[in-house]
């Protein structure tokens, strides 16, 4: 996995520092970072139009033209005059060299945004959103420098933003290239060298971005073993049964050895390769429980008829004391006996908040809607959809400090909580977006957990997983969740 950023300044002014390097030096290599990533894109004597701000990401750009002169066929769009120092410095160099400037980018090879990078914030008004417009549509290669123009610190876009093809993020990774808006107009996102590697220029984050080397698959690698090694996962069917069933089966493709369905649904099961009960298996080593719920949650938390009527005879008696209105109900019995991935319809349950606070060995798997209901519903101040998707790092951080579980956030790069440290998937193609994809990813994450990893392994490499076995299907549209399910064997 790899670091990120919200901003790198702070890095750069430490690379200025600790190893003596300047301003100068640091954009001259951000310029050749650039230049050695149009060489491996495009042939000597291409049409490089590289588009110009006033800063420092202008500034780059200048220095860039400068060391394409003679190879490229460069042409410089001025934007903005220059106003920071290195960028007046950078272009008067350009001048010196009688580099073309053109009134008006026309189509070329590669284009290349040197407009704003991540100093951007507002809106982009008048001539400039035109300008980008305009080059939306110019190059045949379009490359953003540091991060496309129009994205802001956060990865959100106010109205317009330049669609690149590659963005060459400067000395290290920043967030605002993985929101989810912001995955349609990045392209291929590199790192470029500052003159200084990157395990010297980084310092420790607290956010990371999730690699392919991240997923450890749950390979048999011993001979003489039997199903019980592979731990038993209990799945709890709701009335909505389709989606347990999708549920289970992932997590019996997923390797655990055993998979019991359980619940009113679990008995309409027409699968055999899954066990029905109607008792808590005392051999379960992980649960999963909330997709397709529906109306029996009330029933989960208050406990079936028998143990209502056990409970009351236990207060006749003065014995079970434990037991308390209505007796303990079916979910806590679950909750303490086994780690549990909850997902869906749970959140919408006013006891989420006292599952949260007395039980520890949760996954909570939400889409943004059920997010927002759990978030609620846990104290916090309400927000809209709006506010949420515009700030959801900072929101799904505040929530992991206040709680010690695994939050496993579904969205176009599904994000992954714990202890305020965020990991970001960004591997999930479009074709995840249909019904019963998010009631895999919870078996194939429980699954993992009755299998023996840990809360945070398992939700990483579930979650790589089944980004991977979709990345299969050749088609956008045409995944189905039974598919991705079959997909997982050829992982």
């Amino acid at each position: 996995m790899q670091n990120i950023y919200k901003s790198t300044q702070g890095l750069d002014k430490r690379a200025i520092e600790k190893y003596g390097l300047s301003e100068e030096i640091l954009m001259e290599n951000a310029a050749s970072s650039l230049h050695a990533l149009i060489s491996e894109l495009t042939h000597r004597q291409s049409v490089i139009t590289i588009v110009c701000g006033g800063g420092d990401n202008g500034g780059d750009g200048y220095a860039l033209a400068r060391k394409l002169s003679g190879d490229f066929r460069v042409k410089i769009f001025v934007a903005k005059e220059p106003k920071s120092k290195m960028c007046q410095l950078q272009s008067q160099r350009t001048e010196e060299l009688s580099i073309e400037r053109v009134k008006k980018i026309l189509p070329c090879d590669v284009l290349i945004d040197c407009l704003f990078g991540s100093g951007f914030v507002g809106e982009m008004l008048g001539d400039i959103k035109k300008l980008v417009s305009d080059m939306n549509q110019m190059g045949r290669i379009k490359i953003a420098c540091d991060i496309p123009s129009g994205i802001d610190i956060d990865g959100n876009i106010p109205n317009v933003a330049f669609r690149a093809d590659y963005t060459l993020s400067m000395g290290a990774l920043k967030i605002g290239l993985f929101s989810d808006v912001a995955k349609d107009y990045v392209g291929e996102v590199r790192v470029g060298d500052l003159g200084v590697a990157r395990k010297h220029y980084e310092l420790p984050s607290n956010t990371f971005l999730l690699e392919k080397s991240d997923m450890r698959l749950p390979h048999r690698k011993t001979n003489n073993v039997h199903k019980g090694n592979f731990g038993h996962l209990c799945v709890y069917v709701g009335e909505k049964s389709g989606a347990g069933f999708l549920s289970a089966l992932a997590g019996l493709s997923f390797g655990s050895g055993l998979v019991s369905v359980m619940g009113k649904g679990a008995s309409a099961s027409q699968y055999i390769e899954l066990m029905s009960t109607q008792e808590i298996p005392e051999n379960a080593s992980a649960f999963a429980l909330g997709m397709g719920l529906g109306a029996e949650m009330c029933e989960l938390e208050r406990g079936d008829k028998k143990q209502q009527k056990k409970a009351q005879e236990g207060r006749e008696q003065g014995l079970l004391s434990d037991l308390h209105d209505g007796g303990i109900s079916m979910l806590e019995k679950m909750l303490e006996k086994a780690p549990c991935v909850l997902d869906a319809d749970i959140f919408y349950s006013p006891k989420i908040h006292d599952i949260l606070n007395k039980y520890s060995r949760l996954i909570l798997t939400p889409h943004p809607k059920e997010f927002l209901s759990l978030y609620k519903l846990c104290g916090f101040d309400g927000l809209d959809m709006e506010e949420f998707l515009c700030n959801k790092i900072d929101i799904l951080r505040e929530f992991s400090s206040r709680y010690p579980h695994v939050v496993v956030l579904k969205g176009a790069n599904t994000l992954i909580a714990q202890d305020s440290q965020i990991y970001i998937n960004p591997f999930g193609p479009p074709a995840l977006a249909k019904g019963g994809s998010g009631d895999v990813l919870a078996g194939m994450i429980a699954a993992l957990l009755a299998q023996g990893y840990d809360m945070l392994d398992a939700s990483i490499s579930a979650s790589l997983a089944h980004a991977f076995a979709a990345r299969i299907e050749t088609t956008s549209y045409a995944l189905t969740p039974v598919q991705l399910i079959d997909n997982l064997k050829r992982l």
